[in-house]
């Protein structure tokens, strides 16, 4: 699979299982998709365009300039922060096969990042 394929599958799976159903998370998503809209040039530039699609802050995969790359390893955690990346980094550079780090909760809240490979952002988008 690639990271965008796996990125898909979990929106897909969450959307099926969330208790506001399909429906109720369409609605939100529309709801987000109006408030971008209305936003000024200078603060769309701001926005996180992934929550027009992403109704899910605390579980993400944040695709970076690969997101068609096939993902031969996976390292998977609750709760990622820094130090799991940097254990990403230093694992790949011992040679295992890590392409994505995929996490929930408070580190993938307010960066909406996890990693992807080597390719961390620097970036907040929230």
């Amino acid at each position: 699979m690639t990271i965008q394929q796996i990125y898909d599958l979990a929106l897909k799976m969450g959307m099926k299982a969330d208790p506001r159903g399909e429906a109720g998370v369409k609605k939100y998503l529309a709801k987000i998709k109006k408030q971008y809209e209305s936003l000024s040039a200078s603060e769309k530039k701001y926005f996180d365009q992934t929550k027009l699609v992403d109704p899910y802050a605390d579980s993400s995969i944040h695709l970076v300039d690969k997101p068609n790359a096939e993902v031969r390893g996976v390292m998977v955690g609750v709760d990622i922060g820094v130090s799991e990346l940097l254990l990403a980094e230093e694992l790949r550079d011992r040679g295992e096969k890590i392409d994505l780090v995929l996490g929930h909760g408070q580190f993938c809240q307010t960066r909406r990042a996890c990693a992807c490979g080597r390719e961390f952002d620097a970036g907040a988008h929230q």
